[in-house]
């Protein structure tokens, strides 16, 4: 099952939700009796899923933000029971035994399952893609979906890419890299922005011509064969001509055909150029 892990150290509920989060995933959201029984399967004992009432007692919800419809409560849960250590604190829930859901004290010490997929920034201009790959592969996923690794152009994008990563500890391919000549680092789209990790980049063993962003949004020059997760960038990336809304340039390869059905579904034409 590669969209999760499965831990068998104890953890709080925060503290298991961190850990996921560091991992660039969430604790599991389970949306259907499909896979709460084949994760079920995979862990003994109860262990901390990523559903909480924290907000609203009685309102659960998702902490990986999908919609909760799906639930497979055990006889008399959700109950949040009064009990003489944690009190009418029942905000976040467990999977037990038998597959069945119980809420429990977020305090207390469970297993735990992660859970890795694809978050969106809410303009739909990026994407953060909790699979490992090498930095081939990562490209070709992307542009299978009519996207590019993304090209980092300045301090603003980094800073709103790094806020969709969630702090994630995990290392993720961008799209800058020197394979072209060795320490001249650019991005597909010709910038050349970067912010370096101490140290870096230091082409460490003569063959580190990709770079991926790691802890605290610093940037290391890495081996392209490395399997790292990636971030992509929608190839509608803006506009030509000085900010003229009349062009869009788009980096995902297509053939002739497909580059102008594309520009008709978007309600244009590819371009014609009259002039110098």
């Amino acid at each position: 099952m590669e969209n999760y892990s499965f831990h068998k150290d104890e953890k709080t509920h925060e503290e298991a939700m961190n850990h996921c989060i560091e991992q660039g995933g969430y604790l599991a959201s389970i949306l259907n009796q499909e896979e709460n029984d084949a994760v079920r399967k995979e862990v003994e004992g109860d262990y901390w899923i990523g559903l909480r009432d924290n907000v609203s007692e009685g309102t659960f919800n998702w902490d990986d933000g999908e919609f909760f419809s799906y639930s497979n409560w055990a006889e008399g849960e959700p109950n949040n029971i009064e009990g003489d250590e944690f009190e009418g604190d029942e905000d976040c829930v467990s999977v037990l035994s038998d597959g069945t859901w119980n809420d429990a004290p977020c305090e207390l010490p469970l297993s735990y399952v992660c859970k890795y997929g694809v978050k969106s920034s809410e303009d739909g201009q990026y994407s953060i893609h909790a699979f490992a790959k090498t930095k081939i592969d990562a490209q070709k996923d992307c542009q299978s979906n009519g996207a590019e690794l993304v090209s980092i152009g300045d301090q603003e994008e980094l800073d709103k890419i790094w806020g969709l990563m969630g702090g994630s500890k995990k290392n993720y391919w961008i799209g800058l890299s020197d394979g072209g000549v060795e320490g001249q680092f650019t991005n597909p789209d010709g910038s050349m922005f970067a912010t370096w990790n101490e140290g870096e980049p230091n082409n460490h063993g003569g063959n580190e011509d990709c770079v991926a962003i790691g802890a605290g949004s610093k940037w290391n020059d890495c081996p392209c064969d490395l399997t790292n997760f990636y971030i992509c960038e929608n190839a509608s990336r803006g506009t030509t001509g000085g900010g003229n809304p009349n062009y869009s340039v788009n980096f995902g390869e297509k053939t002739y055909v497909e580059a102008e059905s594309a520009c008709r579904e978007g309600g244009g034409e590819l371009v014609s150029i009259g002039s110098e």
